[in-house]
């Protein structure tokens, strides 16, 4: 048997009473991922990233190895329909989007090693860069993440089957936190640059029984509420940044 390369993705094809049969095997052992772009911790020193109109496009593979590491890519493209997925996580990835000019346009930050999506319809002609970086220093230099762009003629949809047009997405996200939660309530935030964010919990009456406010830096952090002395109910988060405000409700245990 041929000597297999980690990270690449082998077809052995065999011929069995005249049928064909076909396996795919995917090399990524579990304790080593080598991460061939590196360096590119800066923009300056972005890795040039591969664009592809195929669906069935692989992509790169690339890692966290420290809590300072971050990955840095950028692309070139006419006016398009962008896609991003960062996909393959074992742990807590964020994904960024900046224009060529370093401005944060969009983020993909979702909590755990769930998979993070940018889409960007109708996106100008330009030069952009891309983000990878670990969530809370959340990191694994062992396991490979999989990065995707991907472009087509069509708007995408969203997974609520809804078009997205880039620049509407708002930079400021908020994720809410064990839900049902019982002693401590967690936000993770991520922002387009250093702000203040104001935080309120509301009963379902509109009666404010809880306001908080919180430096926030550029990025994602996750800052904690304690709810322990609050009763048992359903209540209204709300969380004000830079004038974007983003509601959700919780269930006290």
């Amino acid at each position: 048997m041929p000597l297999l390369l980690p990270h690449l993705v082998y077809v052995h094809q065999s011929t069995y009473n005249g049928g064909d049969d076909a396996m795919l095997v995917k090399m990524n052992p579990a304790d080593s991922c080598m991460d061939q772009y590196e360096p590119n911790n800066t923009n300056l020193i972005a890795t040039e990233l591969s664009i592809s109109s195929d669906t069935m496009f692989y992509g790169i593979t690339g890692n966290i190895s420290n809590s300072t590491d971050v990955d840095w890519f950028r692309i070139k493209t006419s006016l398009t329909n962008l896609k991003l997925e960062l996909i393959d996580l074992v742990t807590d990835y964020d994904l960024y989007l900046y224009k060529g000019n370093g401005q944060l346009i969009a983020t993909a930050a979702n909590i755990g090693d769930a998979d993070e999506t940018i889409i960007f319809n109708s996106l100008p002609k330009g030069k952009y860069y891309v983000r990878v970086v670990a969530a809370d220093n959340s990191y694994d230099p062992n396991a490979c993440y999989r990065l995707r762009a991907l472009i087509a003629s069509q708007p995408w949809l969203t997974k609520e089957g809804l078009l997205e047009n880039a620049f509407n997405q708002s930079a400021v996200q908020v994720y809410t936190y064990p839900n049902p939660a019982k002693d401590i309530l967690s936000l993770k935030i991520t922002a387009p640059n250093e702000s203040t964010a104001n935080v309120s919990i509301f009963e379902v009456s509109g009666q404010t029984i809880l306001e908080k406010v919180f430096t926030i830096e550029e990025g994602s952090q996750t800052i904690t509420l304690d709810v322990a002395a609050l009763k048992r109910g359903m209540y209204l988060v709300a969380t004000d940044i830079n004038g974007v405000r983003s509601f959700s409700k919780i269930v006290l245990q």
